[in-house]
Formats: C-alpha cells, sequence, structure tokens
C-alpha cells in the first residue's frame, strides 16, 4: 500500500506503541529488504487510551465514542483533554481530566473575555503602540519551539498561562496608556487565537463557551440564572436600604449554592465557583 500510494520511503509513520514489536518491526523488515532503502525516517507511536484506569473494552462496557463524547462534553473540552498530555504518554480519560480541561479552557476563554471588555470601553483607541514587542514575540516562539520538541502539545498548552497572567495584569495597569494597552491586547489576542487554531481551539465566542459551561454547572446545581438574578436583585435592594446584614446573608447563601458574585460599578455579576476557582491561577 505504502509503495503504490507514497513510495519507497515515507517521512512519518503513525501507530500505537503497542504495535512496535511485532507489527512495526515486521514493516521495517520487509519493506527495506524489498527496496533497500530507509522505510521511514520518523515512527510517531501515540500512547494507550484507558477508561477510568482500565481499557477500553465493549466486554466492559466502559468504550466511549466520539459522538457520546460530545453528548457530555464540548469539542475543544475533548481536544484539550487529549493534548494536554503529549501524544507519546498513556491517558487516562475520567470525569476528573475532563472537569480540569473545562476549568482551564474557561479560564482562557475568560481572559479573551477580558480582552473584548477592555477594548469595548476604549474601543477609541486605535493608534497605539505594542508595549511589550518581545512578549508578542516570545508568544511565537514558544508555541513553535514546543511543537518543534517531538509534537509537545502539552508544553504549548502551558505557556497559556503566562499569556493570561500577563493579560489580566495588563487589563489593570496604570503605567501604559489605554491606547497603547489596546493595541498590545490586539496583537496578543491575533497571535494567540493564530496559534492555537492549529489545535482547533479557542475558535468560539468567549460568550458563546462561557455561557455554554455556565448552562451546564447550573443544570447540575440544580439552580437556574433566574433564581440567581432575583437574588442578585434582591440584594441590591437590600444594599440601597443600607440593611448590608442582609446583603452578606443573600451574598453568602449564593456562595453555598456555588455561585459566586464579583461586585463592580454596575452592581454585581455571577460567576460558577468551580469554573472561577482557576482564574486566581
Amino acid at each position: 500500500m505504502v509503495l503504490d500510494t507514497l513510495g519507497e520511503s515515507i517521512d512519518i509513520h503513525g501507530g500505537g506503541k503497542d504495535l512496535i514489536f511485532p507489527h512495526h518491526e515486521n514493516e521495517i523488515a520487509q519493506s527495506e529488504a524489498y527496496t533497500g532503502k530507509p522505510f521511514a525516517k520518523y515512527w510517531v507511536h501515540n500512547g494507550l487510551i484507558t477508561i477510568n484506569g482500565q481499557k477500553m473494552s465493549k466486554s466492559l462496557g466502559n468504550s466511549m465514542t466520539i459522538k457520546q463524547a460530545l453528548e457530555k462534553y464540548n469539542a475543544e473540552v475533548i481536544r484539550y483533554a487529549m493534548l494536554e498530555k503529549h501524544y507519546s504518554t498513556d491517558i487516562d480519560l475520567n470525569e476528573k481530566v475532563f472537569s480540569l480541561a473545562e476549568k482551564q479552557l474557561y479560564y482562557f476563554y475568560n481572559t479573551l473575555a477580558n480582552i473584548n471588555k477592555f477594548k469595548s470601553i476604549y474601543c477609541n483607541y486605535a493608534d497605539g503602540k505594542v508595549v511589550d514587542d518581545l512578549f508578542i514575540e516570545e508568544i511565537d516562539k514558544n508555541f513553535k519551539d514546543s511543537m518543534d520538541d517531538d509534537f509537545n502539545t502539552a508544553v504549548a498548552l502551558a505557556h497559556m498561562f503566562s499569556i493570561c497572567k500577563y493579560v489580566n495584569s495588563l487589563v489593570i495597569n496604570k503605567k501604559y496608556t489605554k491606547e497603547d494597552i489596546s493595541a498590545t491586547l490586539t496583537q496578543i489576542k491575533e497571535k494567540t487565537k493564530q496559534l492555537f487554531s492549529i489545535f482547533g481551539l479557542l475558535q468560539e465566542t468567549p460568550e458563546d463557551f462561557m455561557d455554554e459551561l455556565k448552562r451546564k454547572h447550573l443544570n447540575h446545581l440544580g439552580i437556574t440564572k433566574a433564581y440567581i438574578d432575583g437574588m442578585i436583585l434582591q440584594r441590591s435592594d437590600a444594599k440601597a436600604n443600607k440593611d448590608y446584614e442582609m446583603a452578606d446573608r443573600l451574598r453568602n447563601a449564593l456562595l453555598e449554592q456555588g455561585i459566586i458574585l464579583n461586585d463592580n460599578n454596575n452592581g454585581a455579576n455571577w460567576d460558577i465557583k468551580e469554573l472561577y476557582s482557576i482564574n486566581a491561577v
């Protein structure tokens, strides 16, 4: 098949690491004995997948199809969970892995939302200068270095935390002008989305992705957005009447149910405590 379609030698040969012996060694022996040429330059052997610590098996009833996974998780969450490990590493797919992937992607998307929010407030500042060209160059370099290191997607994704930390500190930085911060955020966002689109990540709008996860977690918590909005309104009325004890009780009641409130100039907005906790990273 390889001779017919690709020629006597190929660049990359893939397959599971369980096929190294005897399957792939037999391929090398047969092909090179026949052609007298190297069969493949690079052998890319992927790790094995287990489900909750067990090998996937129909007899065990623990197999998971892509369709079944998509019924429970966002497509980007599934991609992230797979890419967070080096391709040669075994991966155990379980609820904890997907839950962590959701939290980390939520953090990334929340950072993009902060960029959009900053730019919407200072939309007239379009002619600023980038405050740190080297940082943006590092985004590109770190990604390419990671991928040149045997497709190390795990390290490439880890660099996203440095990007988010820098962005979230920049939006509150008083050292630079709003014009310069806006210009810098624009370039960071464009470069980051461009690079991580290679993985099929960060392709949704922050609002759509975050709202989807919020709805999912609200269902798990057994509460509705209307209920939360009602509690926020009651708390706003309590604060207006200087009943701060009641305002604190309402905030604490929501917190006990897994909802965190963030006060701002326009009142308060809410978030899922479990998802929001990683924003402190």
